[in-house]
């Protein structure tokens, strides 16, 4: 058995140590920081021991102190120059009354991504988002319907329950003219069923679903309070155009916020218009500021542009027009000079141009001699 013992440690240091090394050789190896836990707030790193880049047991790396393989989650980040941060809701807690009234509480995360529709990559610090978007702790009502009553199921509920308490209908799309990915005649079922981020009109269907869910509650004898019928007729309204809403993002949020909290029975529905007219404003302000930096730029550009060309003509017609005057002048000189001017300038040719010239001359005083005579 001792024998056993010795052949078996004498194999394990063979297989563990390369040869010509010993255990103060060794070192230990980090490797990179986990993702932060949004249930632990800590993060985590694996540790090795490495023996000439050769992976051993940690025993062999004992003489070494070790660090701390587990942090609480870091207040900075390391996001890429991609990267998106915005504010995020949490899930609602759990209601604190089963019927007849309780609340429930939900906070916002600042919370980055690999790009507008990339993986997140975990809580990090409030700096990172806009202070502008960020609304805080919310309160609100919740199961406000009597014990005895029927209570609002949210869409996922729907998605998984049958039989359904209606019919299972499609929309007619009546105030649509286009037929590019149209949900028409596609039936509620498949609709709950759908992504709509993978949509061509996503808008449509996220409103869709929410307003399906509400329709099937009302079928299954659920009442819903007096504020959220203004809401489901509007709508009603929009999801008939199928294709393009005829609606601000603002009011298209504004109303998927409402009628998911009614299939959710939640209430605060004043808290949803608080949280977009806040996010109006940041995002209205930001869009001020954009547009007025693209005036003044482009203004700036018209003028190096049209300054130079504006002058550049003012030098070309006062060019043309100094050319002009004295053209005239220099005409106006020669005809007030009569036929003298005419000979002197003649003869001037006359000097350079040989004896055809001179005799051309001469002719012409003969002729004036014979008029006299």
């Amino acid at each position: 058995m001792v024998l056993y013992i010795i052949a078996w440690l004498v194999t394990f240091m063979c297989l563990t140590v390369p040869q010509g090394t010993s255990a103060t050789s060794c070192t230990l190896v980090y490797g990179e920081w986990t993702s932060c836990s949004p249930i632990t707030q800590q993060q985590t790193r694996s540790v090795s021991c490495l023996c000439q880049k050769r992976t051993v047991d940690l025993r062999l790396c004992k003489n070494q102190i070790p660090e701390n393989t587990t942090r609480d989650c870091v207040t900075e980040t390391t996001t890429s120059d991609d990267s998106v941060c915005r504010w995020k809701w949490t899930k609602w807690s759990k209601c604190t009354a089963r019927c007849e009234a309780g609340n429930t509480t939900r906070t916002q995360v600042c919370i980055c991504t690999n790009g507008v529709n990339g993986p997140d990559t975990g809580p990090v610090n409030d700096d990172m988002c806009e202070a502008g978007d960020y609304y805080g702790d919310e309160t609100s009502p919740c199961n406000q319907f009597e014990c005895e009553s029927v209570p609002l199921f949210n869409k996922i509920y729907w998605t998984i329950t049958r039989p359904w308490p209606m019919n299972d209908a499609s929309f007619n799309c009546t105030k649509s003219d286009s037929t590019q990915d149209s949900p028409k005649d596609l039936k509620y079922s498949d609709i709950l069923h759908l992504d709509p981020s993978t949509q061509y009109n996503k808008e449509w269907y996220y409103l869709a679903k929410e307003w399906i869910a509400y329709q099937l509650n009302l079928a299954n004898g659920a009442q819903p309070l007096p504020s959220s019928i203004p809401i489901n007729q509007r709508v009603t309204e929009l999801l008939e155009y199928c294709d393009k809403l005829p609606a601000t993002y603002k009011e298209i949020f504004t109303l998927k916020e409402k009628l998911g909290r009614i299939n959710n029975n939640i209430g605060g529905l004043s808290n949803v218009d608080e949280q977009m007219a806040m996010w109006s404003s940041n995002h209205e302000q930001t869009q001020e500021s954009g547009e007025k930096s693209a005036y003044v730029m482009t203004s700036f550009v018209l003028m190096a542009v049209i300054i130079p060309l504006v002058v550049l003509l003012i030098v070309v017609l006062v060019a043309l027009a100094v050319m002009y005057r004295y053209r005239k002048q220099t005409y106006t000189e020669v005809e007030g000079a009569g036929p003298s001017v005419n000979i002197e300038m003649k003869q001037q040719a006359g000097v350079g141009g040989g004896d055809s010239s001179g005799a051309v001359i001469q002719r012409e005083q003969f002729e004036s001699d014979e008029d006299e005579e």
